[in-house]
């Protein structure tokens, strides 16, 4: 009995033993395995890490030459590691920050079959209470005659957040205008019609509203800032200024006296109360909108005008002799002069931080400048890979 008592002890004795042989190994093992988790995701991390980093130094290269390219580099930089750990590391962030930066606010945008000609943006978007939804409209016109509705994610939108698909509105369409607050499109159909279709609903497709008939191909279209007042010129050199007080039964228009040459560009003053138009002539005349009366006659350019803009009380014109001119309205008189080295497409004014005025001009030598209205000196340079033919400022 005893002897069956020690070694049943004895066995006792060696199961603990061999229990806490095998729990020592595991929790060893275990500790081994843990530890080579945690180097695997560290490399895995360095290597996500040195693969951002190099995309951003490439990205940062590739820039100054290829700036599309570049930010497309950079934004492909910031989401390999956003993506899988939830925010940029400061050893990428460095690297990234003039990259990443202009990646946040530039997208490339396919969707028309050939060259765009035309961008205008429409205020933001709102849900059905009345919210914003973050999205930013943008209206766009191609050499395929097409126009497209984009939806674009505004500042706030999450990181690497894709495009919806752009909404078509209309075909066979050669001129666009879009009412600043949002109500309404207007589209120069190829035959002289304007048709208007109202986009106030920034949920629903745009719907066609009214259509307004010319007696020629329309040759350019411009729509005042508070929507009130459009104008639009044909061919023949006739320019027609309606009244829009409702948009499906906009009133008679006065006709201004008709020009020698066609107009291919046209602008309203912030109340408008003024038009200018320009055109092959290679002058920009002023109009009382609502009288029809002539207030100035501006001479200078030394071929076709292709590009107005106003701002307060600041005309700027431009076109083929590669010169953007800027012009008291009030007095008629030149401000400043700026070169490019080819024509110029495009004018738009932009409102900086400080609350200064700057002139951003596009021109087919490839490049976006931007000008500072009151001193006339130039700020920056933005690159294309090829010539730019139009120009949008998205609103505040």
């Amino acid at each position: 009995k005893s002897f069956v008592q020690v070694s049943e002890a004895a066995r006792k004795r060696q199961s603990r033993r061999r229990r806490n042989t095998v729990v020592a190994v595991t929790t060893v093992l275990l500790g081994f395995l843990g530890f080579a988790l945690v180097k695997e995701h560290e490399a895995k991390r360095a290597q996500r890490s040195s693969a951002a980093q190099q995309l951003a130094l490439t990205a940062i290269d590739t820039i100054e030459t290829k700036p599309m390219a570049g930010i497309e580099l950079a934004r492909k930089a910031m989401c390999v590691t956003h993506t899988h750990d939830g925010f940029v590391l400061d050893v990428a962030h460095g690297a990234l920050n003039r990259a990443v930066q202009a990646a946040q606010r530039q997208r490339i945008l396919s969707g028309h079959d050939r060259a765009v000609t035309d961008l205008r943006f429409l205020p933001s978007g709102q849900t059905v209470d009345g919210a914003a939804d973050g999205m930013q409209r943008m209206i766009s016109l191609g050499r395929d005659r097409s126009v497209l509705l984009w939806r674009i994610p505004g500042r706030d939108a999450p990181r690497c957040s894709a495009i919806p698909k752009p909404n078509p509105v209309a075909n066979t369409i050669r001129r666009i205008a879009v009412d600043p607050r949002g109500g309404f499109v207007a589209a120069a159909a190829a035959g002289g019609n304007v048709d208007l279709f109202d986009t106030s609903d920034s949920t629903a497709r745009p719907t066609l509203s009214a259509v307004l008939p010319q007696q020629a191909e329309v040759s350019a279209i411009t729509v005042a800032a508070d929507g009130s007042r459009m104008a639009v010129a044909g061919q023949d050199g006739s320019v027609l200024v309606t009244q829009i007080a409702q948009m499906a039964r906009p009133s008679p228009g006065i006709a201004l006296p008709r020009q020698d040459a066609r107009i291919v560009a046209m602008a309203f003053n912030a109340d408008a109360t003024r038009l200018a138009t320009a055109g092959w002539q290679g002058t920009v005349t002023l109009w009382d909108s609502e009288t029809g009366a002539r207030i100035h006659q501006l001479e200078g350019h030394t071929e076709a005008i292709t590009a107005l803009a106003i701002k307060d009380n600041v005309l700027a014109s431009a076109g083929w002799d590669k010169s953007v001119r800027l012009w008291d309205m009030t007095t008629g008189a030149l401000l400043h002069s700026f070169e490019h080295d080819a024509r110029i497409s495009a004018l738009a004014f932009v409102v900086d931080r400080r609350g200064a005025s700057v002139l951003a001009s596009a021109s087919w030598d490839k490049t976006v400048r931007l000008w500072d209205v009151a001193s006339g000196r130039p700020l920056h340079t933005l690159e294309h890979n090829a010539s730019v033919v139009s120009l949008a400022v998205a609103p505040p």
